[in-house]
């Protein structure tokens, strides 16, 4: 049985901050004409026009935003550190984070599922799949009206020592759930028991099924992408390579989205300076070859990748100067390029960790800075990053100025951003003295 525990989250009402502003709408930018400048095989970006270059001045856009209920800790009094939440939406919302309980001399981690009602501020705590030495880095996806989840997890390893962590072999756990968030199956199904795998799992629906994706470490300085794809009822197929045979140099960073019949896998290759894709078909294999969508940087590395209409937009840190920004590339279907790779981020400092999410009609794009676009000295007397927001037209260009929806003290990281059906939701990862928390906030757009 699942325990249903609710925790009422308080919204409160956040001033706009120093760092953003909010006045009337216009209607987002029309796209510009499309230019495939990719084929088929390894796609090279060097005829891709940049449409901000190296102009350090932001473009001026309209402040139509406001961020309100911002920065409410949503992790649990019994949890310890709590890391890497992840937010997938059906009828209903639901989000996820590892923590560990600290009930003993060493802790067990559990992968907390909560049900989000963001007309309420509500969130409902599902009781924990899992309890075990190690469980992290969770990811979750919605679609054929069920939720799936994918985690790293230890519990497979029989030598696994809870004082020995870093030795547990993590394999990828997966577990569907109804649209309250209740278990569709009793206990986690083992997706990997041979690959060495450090960085999170992710999933996407497909049309039939679900598309898995993790990175095998093949030595320290090399990993390889791999998939599966698992059927409604959870039966597995064959894993494959989506990257290089052998291992890319660093290979890492690996996301995923889907448009129903298709997927596209995302990663950072080459030793931190290529961002490359591959499609993948629902019934398991890859389709074509690797797309190179950046490697014009000295740095370009950490990608992340939407799902919009007929199309992804995938989202970047690229070297510009001495610090680093965020662009933003738009693909077909097929992974073709389609008009500029779009730089996203004028802060003159250090934009990072970026995350996508689409409502139909725009996209918001979330990352972490200390500053705002323009702004030459950091948002908080602390100088930590805090949690950034903007709105992208359809074509991947900035819409609007970016909010900013934290004011800690403390080092935010790890944020998700997700249409809830009114306004833009965000959680993220936030550092303290004595544990690490999960936070949320929202914001609101004149669209």
């Amino acid at each position: 049985m699942v325990r249903l525990s609710l925790f009422i989250i308080l919204a409160i009402n956040v001033c706009v901050f120093a760092c953003s502003d909010t006045k009337t709408v216009s209607p987002p930018k029309e796209r510009d004409t499309e230019s495939d400048t990719a084929s088929d095989s390894d796609s090279e970006t060097e005829n891709i026009k940049q449409d901000a270059g190296e102009d350090e001045t932001p473009p001026k856009l309209p402040s139509n935003c406001v961020a309100y209920d911002g920065g409410v800790n949503v992790s649990f009094y019994d949890e310890g550190d709590c890391n890497n939440p992840t937010v997938a939406r059906g009828n209903k919302i639901l989000a996820a984070w590892a923590g560990d309980l600290q009930k003993s001399e060493y802790p067990k981690w559990r992968i907390q599922l909560t049900v989000y009602d963001p007309s309420t501020t509500n969130m409902t705590a599902t009781a924990p799949m899992t309890e075990t030495a190690l469980a992290e880095k969770p990811s979750i996806a919605y679609g054929n009206g069920t939720f799936a989840m994918v985690w790293l997890d230890a519990q497979w390893d029989p030598s696994c020592k809870p004082a020995l962590l870093k030795s547990c072999r993590r394999d990828v756990a997966f577990m569907r759930f109804d649209e309250t968030g209740t278990p569709m199956n009793t206990t986690p199904v083992q997706l990997t028991n041979v690959d060495t795998i450090e960085h999170p799992p992710q999933i996407a629906a497909t049309s039939d099924g679900w598309m898995v994706i993790w990175q095998k470490k093949v030595d320290s300085e090399k990993g390889t992408v791999r998939a599966m794809t698992v059927a409604l009822d959870g039966t597995q197929k064959t894993a494959f390579d989506v990257s290089a045979k052998g291992g890319s140099d660093m290979g890492f960073s690996a996301k995923l989205a889907s448009l129903g019949d298709t997927a596209m896998a995302v990663w950072t290759a080459l030793g931190q300076t290529k961002i490359e894709a591959r499609k993948l078909t629902k019934e398991g294999a890859t389709a074509g070859d690797i797309i190179i969508i950046d490697k014009d940087a000295s740095f370009t590395f950490r990608p992340a990748i939407v799902a919009g209409t007929g199309e992804y937009l995938v989202s970047m840190e690229r070297k510009v100067a001495s610090d680093f920004e965020i662009y933003t590339a738009l693909l077909s279907k097929d992974g073709k390029i389609k008009g500029t790779l779009n730089r996203a981020t004028w802060t003159t400092s250090d934009a990072s960790q970026s995350t996508l999410a689409w409502n139909g009609t725009n996209y918001a794009l979330a990352w972490l800075s200390d500053r705002n676009n323009g702004d030459t000295q950091p948002c908080h007397d602390s100088g930590n990053k805090q949690v950034f927001i903007a709105l992208l037209d359809s074509s991947g260009k900035p819409a609007t100025s970016a909010v900013m929806i934290s004011a800690d003290p403390n080092t935010a990281s790890n944020v998700i951003i997700i249409w809830d059906g009114a306004g833009w939701t965000a959680f993220w990862q936030l550092a303290g003295t004595n544990r690490s928390r999960i936070l949320r906030g929202r914001i609101k757009c004149n669209e």
